[in-house]
């Protein structure tokens, strides 16, 4: 089987109903009006008061509402559940409302699952559907939003954006509320730029705008006060969650939104379909597990184990029964038609303080997998629950294996067991994370396609193709082969190949960072505004790809950073033998192309990259010293910097992220190195005017004689890569460009 590798793209027309997902239980059902306090009311265009309470003169039938999201949209911290949003713009008809948010589940979940969520999946519809995933706005929401489209194509989606006041306040010495405490005295401010602890933004990010903007999705925001202090009354005492009154403000704010929209609402709407549909059964809200057991039982998680106070959690643990070379067995009976993958969902441990032990995990007759629930590199704002490929489940019976490997640890607690009929989808990232691979050099290929309504810029997929399949067809198993990029199509294209780990860097585990730079960042150059904005971040997603793989076992000695234009023939060490390859940060092979790194130098060069953009002050005096200046005067592309006259003529500043390079490695040049001469082994630039002979001495490629390491086709010699990969991979004696 073909597997795709990226977090949870996951996500037509077979009909499978899977095991229910125990929904989150309302408690004492009340009408909400009497615990919140009713406000001015919200005049739609005809003069009817659409705002909660709303009643049914103003309705020409109930609102079906379907509601998915985070803790806040759960109702955590509130006297009643019920008093939480989704159910205020339901009211009065509350049964017509299913809140199935959860604080344990971000949009992965639901994404994988959203058939074995939904109750009376088979024929319920709905009129809206409210979404809630500000601490995982990238995180499998895509594939979420396009489960949700193929199932219900006419609700009206609408994206709720509510950010935590205590992740984006100090105080007048700087210090945030995680270190002087929520005093509503104090004299607070807004913190919300590079050094703030959580690193929020009080703006949805970019990718999740755009995704749910594709979906003809709409957006409701929390209202941004120019001082803290008006914020205070919407949040409850611990400024994470909202307050009653902030829970009916954005009640308000979608009543308003849905009023003017009365013709879609109420209109009759289609029914789509689940896709292959999906599986899934989780135990960690009702401590219930349907499926025979042995040797497992399950627990109550303790609140010291869980950030989570507002909800009991439990999770099925290993019982060694004083054999620890036995398993726990769990009967897992799959209703799909196919073959497909089973996902392992777990608490993750993110306290340094406490360690979990890993578990050896088996499906059926498949080998073990090692599933390591430390995830300290995590921000605490995340989910406690992750997820790991365990193998896959054929129709019918399977029985799936685990224990705890470390007695003296706190046991390893799995929560769910998940399975979607959409293969293609639903094998990702986690399999990679996951593996055992014991290659510890890495190549990476790391591009994007731009938006096409904000950039001319289109790959060449045909020969990225040809460029990355002919490097791993050379280089693999000696050197592990990544795919980071945005592209659909580059996904399934290149998925299909065995040695080829293919990621959506759109929904991969990534900290803020990249959303920080995204913010901060000011363009000063000749290129392609969102071209040469991803060049620059593209160094950060690269750094906290590979800190993840390490974080989770995989070991990472060297990452040998490649343009998709250039095609690695030989060991990548050959080019200079003299070299302290284990010494060294970076090493610039091809200039603005290829760049051996270490770990800890794609750290540095990452924070020398945010550094840069921290201010527009320190941009600005960085361009000045250490960019270039160009014979040409984009107004457009010159943001930071006019455009200004030298030798009488208009010209403008010009950065990129190969001149950043160079100011970086000029600041340490023993272990930041450039502009070597090889001698060792070619790294030839196929240019207009020459000639180039490409022969075969046994294995090896030369190329004019000489043995050959990297090819890079520049600019126009681009489609070269593709006759030039024929040859790799056939039995001609010789290929040669000349004269083009």
């Amino acid at each position: 089987m073909r597997f795709v590798y990226f977090l949870v793209s996951i996500l037509a027309s077979s009909r499978i109903i899977g095991v229910t997902c125990q929904r989150v239980r309302r408690i004492n059902v009340i009408d909400p009006k009497t615990v919140v306090q009713k406000q001015d009311s919200t005049t739609s265009a005809d003069g009817e008061n659409w705002a909660y309470p709303m009643n049914n003169e103003n309705l020409k039938r109930p609102i079906n509402i379907l509601s998915l999201g985070g803790a806040v949209t759960w109702g955590a911290t509130l006297d009643d559940r019920n008093t939480a949003y989704p159910w205020l713009v339901g009211s009065p008809n509350l049964n017509n409302v299913d809140n199935l948010a959860s604080p344990e589940f971000g949009a992965y979940y639901y994404a994988m699952c959203l058939e074995s969520t939904i109750p009376d999946s088979s024929s319920k519809n709905y009129d809206v559907i409210l979404l809630d995933f500000v601490s995982s706005e990238l995180q499998g929401l895509p594939s979420l939003l396009q489960r949700l489209r193929e199932r219900y194509p006419d609700a009206i989606l609408i994206y709720i954006h509510i950010w935590p006041l205590r992740a984006l306040v100090k105080d007048n010495h700087g210090l945030q509320p995680d270190v002087v405490g929520m005093d509503q005295k104090t004299d607070w401010h807004w913190d919300h730029g590079n050094f703030s602890i959580h690193d929020f933004n009080p703006q949805i990010m970019h990718g999740a705008k755009q995704t749910v903007a594709e979906s003809g999705g709409h957006f409701i925001y929390l209202p941004f006060p120019k001082d803290p202090k008006q914020a205070l009354e919407w949040f409850s005492p611990d400024w994470w969650h909202l307050s009653a009154l902030g829970h009916k403000l954005i009640a308000d704010n979608v009543l308003k939104l849905l009023s003017t929209m009365k013709g879609d609402l109420f209109k009759d709407k289609r029914l789509g379909s689940f896709g292959f549909g999906d599986q899934c059964v989780s135990w960690v809200s009702s401590g219930k597990l349907d499926l025979p057991h042995t040797l497992a039982k399950i627990v109550k998680v303790s609140k010291h184990e869980s950030e989570n106070s507002f909800a009991d959690e439990w999770q099925l643990q290993w019982e060694s029964d004083g054999n620890t070379q036995r398993y726990a067995e769990i009967e897992f009976h799959s209703k799909l038609s196919h073959s497909s993958p089973l996902i392992v969902a777990y608490f993750r441990e993110r306290a340094l303080e406490y360690s979990r032990s890993s578990a050896e995990v088996t499906v059926n007759e498949l080998p073990a997998v090692i599933i390591n629930p430390n995830h300290f590199y995590t921000p605490k704002f995340f989910q406690d629950v992750k997820y790991a490929i365990a193998g896959e489940v054929h129709p019918g019976k399977n029985i799936i294996r685990f224990k705890s490997i470390d007695q003296n640890a706190s046991p390893f607690g799995m929560v769910g067991l998940l399975t979607n009929g959409d293969t293609s989808r639903s094998i990702n990232l986690l399999k990679l994370s996951e593996a055992k691979s014991t290659i510890s050099q890495h190549i990476v290929y790391c591009f994007m396609q731009p938006d096409p309504r904000k950039s001319k810029f289109k790959i060449n997929l045909d020969v990225v193709e040809a460029v990355i399949t002919a490097t791993a067809g050379r280089l693999y198993p000696s050197w592990e082969v990544h795919v980071i990029t945005n592209s659909d199509e580059a996904i399934t294209r290149l998925g299909s190949h065995h040695n080829l780990r293919v990621i959506d860097y759109r929904d991969a585990p990534f900290s803020n960072r990249v959303e920080r730079f995204k913010s901060s960042y000011i363009h000063q150059s000749v290129n392609d505004v969102e071209y040469e904005k991803f060049c620059m971040y593209r160094w950060i997603v690269i750094h906290e790809y590979f800190a993840y793989l390490q974080s989770r076992g995989v070991p990472v000695s060297f990452v040998l950073a490649a343009d998709s234009d250039l095609v690695i023939v030989s060991d990548p060490f050959l080019v200079d033998l003299k070299a302290d390859w284990k010494g060294i940060e970076s090493y610039m092979i091809v200039d603005g192309g290829l760049i051996m790194w270490s770990l800890q130098g794609l750290k540095h060069f990452s924070d020398f990259l945010l550094d840069v953009y921290k201010s527009k002050g320190n941009a600005l005096m960085m361009v000045v010293e250490h960019g270039d200046t160009c014979d040409v005067c984009k107004e457009n592309l010159s943001l930071l910097i006019p455009c200004i006259i030298k030798d009488s003529k208009p010209a403008m500043y010009h950065t990129s992220d190969m001149w950043w390079y160079v100011a970086f490695s000029g600041k340490n040049p023993e272990i930041r190195v450039r502009n070597r001469k090889f001698s060792d082994c070619g790294v030839i630039g196929i240019w207009s005017g020459n000639k180039y002979r490409f022969t075969r001495d046994g294995k090896e490629i030369m190329c004019n004689s000489d043995h050959l390491c990297v090819v890079h086709f520049n600019n126009i010699a681009k489609p070269f890569a593709i006759p030039f990969h024929h040859f790799l991979v056939g039995t001609e004696p010789e290929y040669v460009i000349d004269n083009f």
